[in-house]
């Protein structure tokens, strides 16, 4: 089997697509990390959200 020997033109070529498959990989990482912030603040923002309307209501209402 003959394999060619790259030039310098694939190379040029090889490192614009890897250029655009890091760049997409970047755009994954930070697009499943803005997910995961957004999920984790819900979760800590929840109960907190919760006891700060149980605490106006014992303010508001001390029945």
């Amino acid at each position: 089997m003959h394999f060619p020997i790259p030039s310098a033109e694939d190379g040029k070529r090889l490192g614009h697509n890897i250029t655009g498959a890091v760049m997409v990989e970047y755009m994954i990482v930070l697009t499943v990390v803005t997910v995961v912030a957004v999920i984790a603040m819900y979760e800590v923002g929840k109960p907190l959200v919760q006891f700060y309307m149980q605490a106006r209501g014992v303010i508001v209402l001390p029945a």
